[in-house]
């Protein structure tokens, strides 16, 4: 059987996606699509969708850092329950009606739909050296999957699906070829001003052609959020 794939995406930012053998080091501001079964080719489950909040470290920087993950299933109501994982680390959970909760060190681990969000202290004892740095981390689990994803509330995150999902998901996270280097075009908005610092690199890209270009495929990710924060905007029109 097929082992686990994982990427992780890190620092000012890096994304170490599945089956790469590389790192990409890439420019991304507000959120993007890491992971998803929605809207992939030959793929039809459209259940859950990985977003990363990317965040300028400081003003007139051209780095950015991975602030925030934000998780969306679909649940039998045909809604869609969300987990935002933010700095500290903490989470929020909102139901299917729309109803946020900030949860608490109290709340751990927290159940909803098979899916289990948990707080681990000294995480490198459970995760090893990608979280060595970190006195705390979060997990989140889908159960009936085992898919994981874990946040160390800085700027670090770590995706891990089950085999059973290899060739079904699209995204930052791929798969990319290595052999060829091709990345798959995202489902990004063609109207974007191709003059923005989001998704303007992608503006006028067929959805699911491909790409060698490491920022055009990038920015085919961007995908804009109802709660965007302003500053993260205003960054995007340069």
């Amino acid at each position: 059987p097929k082992p686990p794939i994982a990427c992780l995406v890190w620092g000012d930012p890096h994304i170490w996606a599945f089956g790469s053998s590389i790192a990409y080091r890439f420019v991304g501001w507000c959120w993007h699509t890491l992971v998803t079964d929605i809207g992939c080719p030959g793929v039809g489950d459209n259940q859950f969708e990985i977003l990363g909040g990317f965040k300028q470290l400081k003003p007139g920087s051209e780095k950015q850092r991975l602030n925030q993950i934000r998780i969306r299933f679909k649940v039998a109501s045909g809604m869609f329950i969300q987990f935002d994982l933010d700095q500290g680390p903490t989470a929020s959970y909102t139901d299917d009606y729309g109803l946020q909760y900030n949860l608490t060190d109290a709340d751990y681990p927290f159940t909803r739909h098979d899916i289990t969000v948990d707080k681990t202290y000294h995480p490198h004892t459970d995760f090893g050296n990608d979280f060595a740095h970190a006195a705390e981390a979060l997990t989140l689990q889908f159960k009936p999957d085992d898919m994981f994803v874990r946040w160390d509330g800085i700027r670090r995150a770590k995706i891990t699906l089950p085999p059973a999902m290899h060739g079904h998901v699209c995204g930052m996270c791929g798969p990319i070829e290595d052999f060829t280097g091709d990345m798959l075009i995202g489902p990004h908005d063609n109207s974007v001003d191709p003059s923005s610092h989001c998704g303007g690199y992608a503006a006028g890209l067929p959805q699911h052609s491909l790409t060698q270009y490491t920022q055009e495929w990038v920015d085919s990710w961007y995908i804009r959020q109802p709660d965007e924060d302003e500053d993260c905007l205003a960054d995007c029109m340069g």
